[in-house]
């Protein structure tokens, strides 16, 4: 039986942090970020600051680029340049080959990952947000592809993967759909484009709409090419950073993040069911992952029945739960959000947030962790900047916005 997590009628609601303290870690964050810069993009960075001896990667270095073009936008620092040089390295570095994106630079693999396209196409838009020299053609280069070779559209989906020598694997998966959809929501607001949007709500309404719905919001991640649910996928590596097995509480989140991020410009039915959907997802995160392995943070992974499977701590749930419940509480204020997204808060305030504005990425007794170091910057600037202004497609579209309020701007 899976817990209950409501509040009691005496237990004092916890508080989130101001609007002002959000910003200024951010900024703290950003500061530290900046040490990532390598010369064929954005590095990892170690719990100091240092950048590890390891190949620059696709996934850093557009995350990278995407947080610095919201810094920029959010007014806190001059990281347009940092900005600039990730669109340049993403557009003609080692990381660019004919077909698209590569992990990093020594990868030879033929395929490519739409997991990986979907963040270069979210460090375009906001970099195209944000005014980046070069950003535009990035993001024409990478939507190319997209309607090219990774877009299955009788299906209303991204395939896993693309490019693939000879038969396509029989997998489609949740993870590199979730990304696509930010992705393209971020490419909307970056085009003004409806049919950019229109594309990520085909995701969200077969992810989300269908197959969350049909398992009681506790969304399986793995199916084969005939959308069969892939129980046993991951099974024998339960802890896979991007294909775990079970449900994963923190996509549950982070979907309902992108839920209510897609709702701007939906019709009234469409932009109500986008709204509900959210709710259930973060609903069911909560119940089955917030402290359901000690006293803080949310679990890594859960049984298709919400029991729990891997009992890592790790900051990004935490960080996206943060997200989507800020989102819900400035949709439905003096809920049950506002209660959550203090107890959120409360966990990340004592655990998790370092005063370099970046936040541990495990808690927990595990002596072996994940992720070493502070390599993740995404995550984080999500949760201080999420609420606090009006629904936007990404975050990009928002942090002008919210460091307006942040200061004090009455009319922002």
């Amino acid at each position: 039986m899976v817990k209950s997590n409501a509040p009691g009628p005496d237990i004092a609601p916890a508080l989130a942090p101001s609007l002002t303290w959000r910003l200024e870690r951010f900024a703290r964050l950003l500061r530290f970020a900046t040490a990532s810069r390598m010369s064929d993009g954005f590095g990892w960075l170690t719990e100091s600051g240092q950048v590890r001896p390891v190949p620059t990667t696709t996934l850093l270095t557009a995350r990278y680029t995407h947080v610095f073009s919201v810094g920029d936008l959010a007014g806190i620092g001059d990281y347009g340049a940092l900005a600039e040089h990730g669109v340049a390295r993403l557009s003609s570095g080692p990381l660019r080959d004919s077909v698209g994106w590569q992990w990093d630079a020594s990868s030879e693999a033929t395929a490519k990952q739409s997991y990986l396209l979907a963040q270069v196409i979210l460090a375009a838009s906001s970099a195209s947000i944000a005014g980046i020299p070069g950003a535009g053609e990035l993001l024409d280069d990478a939507l190319g592809i997209l309607d090219e070779s990774a877009w299955d559209d009788p299906e209303g989906v991204v395939r896993d993967t693309y490019g693939f020598p000879g038969t396509a694997p029989d997998y489609r998966g949740a993870n590199s759909n979730m990304h696509a959809a930010e992705g393209l929501l971020a490419a909307a607001d970056a085009l003004g484009s409806e049919d950019r949007a229109d594309q990520a709500r085909r995701i969200i309404d077969r992810f989300v709409g269908r197959i969350a719905a049909a398992h009681d919001w506790l969304m399986p991640e793995h199916f084969d090419s005939s959308w069969r649910v892939l129980k046993d996928f991951g099974r024998n590596h339960r802890s896979d950073e991007f294909k775990p097995y079970g449900v994963t509480p923190g996509h549950l989140f982070e979907w309902a993040r992108i839920c209510l991020n897609a709702r701007p410009g939906a019709e009234p039915a469409t932009a109500d069911a986008l709204h509900d959907w959210a709710r259930n997802l973060a609903r069911r995160g909560h119940e089955v992952g917030w402290r359901a392995a000690g006293d803080s943070g949310v679990v890594y992974t859960t049984t298709f029945t919400g029991r729990p499977v891997v009992t890592r701590r790790l900051h990004w749930p935490l960080t996206e739960a943060i997200a989507a419940t800020a989102h819900l509480a400035e949709l439905q204020p003096g809920e049950v959000w506002d209660w959550r997204l203090g107890l959120y808060w409360e966990d990340a305030r004592r655990d998790y947030v370092e005063e370099a504005g970046t936040w541990a990425h495990e808690r927990g007794p595990h002596p072996e962790r994940m992720t070493m170091g502070r390599p993740d910057a995404y995550h984080v600037a999500g949760a201080y900047l999420s609420g606090a202004a009006d629904p936007h497609r990404c975050l990009a579209g928002a942090a002008r916005t919210f460091a307006a309020r942040a200061n004090g701007v009455e009319d922002a």
